[in-house]
Order: C-alpha cells, then structure tokens, then sequence
C-alpha cells in the first residue's frame, strides 16, 4: 500500500509568508495615515478657498488686504506689513519681543514692521497671533482686549466660531499680509491651515497653504499662486507646531515653519534669496526651495 504525500505548507513556508505579509503591512500603514491626513486637509482647503474669496472681495472694495490697518501702512516707510493688528482702543499693535506677551504692542525697530502672523478666534481668551520676531517657536500673544477678534478676522467679518469644521477650528487658520496693496497695485499674502493634533484633528506639523502674489513689477506671471501641501510630519519637528514665518529662499524647508517671502525679497534678484529673476520673472525655483508649487 502506497503513503499518501501530504499537500500542506510546511512550517518554514508558514512563516516566510507570514514575514512577506508583516513587511507589506509597513510599507502600506505610513502611506494609509498619509492618505487619511490629506482627506481631512480637504475641509481645510475649501476654507481656504472660501478665504480667498473673501479676500479679493475686501480688495476690490477697500484696495488693500484684511488684517492691515490703511492708516498703520500709509505712514509706515516701508509700505508693506506695518502693525497687523488694531486694538480696539486705537491702539496700533505691531510686533513684540520674544519675552514679552504685554499689550499694546510696540514696535522697537523698523525691522518689527514686517507684520505679525495671525489666526481667528475661535472663542473668547484664545491666543491668535504668532510674532515675526521669534521664528524659533513661534511665540503666541493674546488679542486686547480679551475676546477681540483679530484683524483679519473682522475684517473678513467672520464670527467665532465661524469655520469650526470637522477637523479644523478657527484658530488653525493662520494668515499674513506681506504687502497690503495700499500704495500700488501690487499685494501679497498667505493662507495655512494647520494640524493642531487635536481630537480628530490631522496631526501637528502637517499643513495646506496657498500663497497669491499680485506683483505688478513682474513682466510675466504678475498673479501667482502657489500652494504648500505637507501632510506628513518632518523629523525633528517634535510636538513643535507648524506656522508662517516670514524668510528667504534660504532657509530652506524647516521641520516647523512654513516660510513665505517678505516683499523685499518678493523684488529682490539675488539668487541666494530673491524671489524673482533677473528678468523681473518670479523666480519657482526658490519658492520651491522653501516648500511652495507654483498651481
């Protein structure tokens, strides 16, 4: 009588396909989080486009950006930025040291004129301005007085609360003017929404942003828009979170800043940190260098 061979899988081919199986579960898991954060950044990138609708509908009717008092940049020397916030008290409000949170804000230099990154309130006491000074942690400071909304906000006329999604609060949406428009007809300015790490919140250091530079001085491509999409946290970020820090092409991608160009730079032709080329053309190359795509 003949034996009968058995047909089964021996046990080392059991565990070689039990090893093929775990290798493909890593390599799928990270890029499974990362599609789930891009799905959530959807709600904040029609917020931001809602945003921009708002924001040229407050230029055509104002002829200047949101966020920048007239009167703050009509006497500044420097034409952009100037105090981005206003205090109810009439108080201009620019920019502050890296250990002082006092209010009203002062500026103690020319240099503190560039303009302070601001959020939305989402409800009252809740800190919504990131300072240029301190691009190392991006200090927050409170509005004033307590309750106020920011600027921009009010300007925008957006209530707390406004844009509490799913996902995304008023206080991830940040924003700076870097040109407010109101000496020419050229303008600049950021939008970021920013995982806060919060209950269903995407985690933090990642983030969605579009940038619109109108430059009037470009001989092509005067209205660009470029768009910085991050959804996976950099090494070295930590728990540090992710905001808009005003720079050159220079600095390069950092773990938690968003660079974007301060107008100086926006004019400049230097290669190293300009942001347009020598034949007045905006230069890709070094906003690409700092993270944005031109759409």
């Amino acid at each position: 009588m003949r034996k009968r061979m058995s047909s089964g899988f021996t046990l080392i081919e059991l565990m070689v396909v039990v090893v093929l199986v775990m290798i493909l579960a890593l390599a799928i898991v990270p890029t499974f989080k990362e599609i789930i954060v891009k799905a959530k950044y959807t709600e904040g990138s029609a917020a931001i486009s809602a945003l921009r609708t708002k924001i040229k509908v407050y230029y055509i009717d104002n002829s200047r950006l949101p966020g920048v008092p007239a009167i703050t940049v009509e006497n500044s020397t420097n034409m952009v930025g100037g105090a981005s916030w206003w205090g109810t008290n009439g108080t201009a409000m620019t920019a502050i040291s890296a250990v002082t949170s006092s209010l009203p804000l002062t500026a103690s230099s020319a240099a503190d004129l560039i303009n302070i990154v601001q959020t939305m309130c989402s409800k009252t006491n809740e800190m919504y301005g990131i300072t240029a000074v301190s691009p190392a942690n991006g200090t927050l400071v409170y509005g004033d007085p307590v309750g106020e909304l920011s600027k921009w906000q009010a300007d925008l006329d957006i209530s707390m609360g406004d844009y509490a999604g799913a996902y995304f609060k008023n206080k991830d949406y940040q924003y700076a003017a870097f040109n407010a428009g109101i000496r020419s007809a050229s303008y600049g300015y950021v939008i970021l929404a920013a995982g806060s790490g919060e209950k269903k919140s995407p985690p933090v250091g990642t983030g969605y942003g579009v940038m619109e530079i109108q430059n009037t001085d470009w001989s092509e491509n005067r209205l660009l828009t470029l768009t910085f999409e991050r959804y996976k946290e950099r090494p070295g970020a930590g728990n540090a979170p992710l905001f808009l820090c005003p720079g050159t092409a220079a600095n390069g991608i950092v773990s938690n800043k968003v660079v974007f160009p301060m107008w100086g730079t926006v004019a400049s032709q230097t290669a190293a940190s300009g942001f347009s080329t020598s034949d007045n053309k905006p230069n890709i190359t070094n906003f690409t260098a700092i993270g944005w795509s031109a759409q």
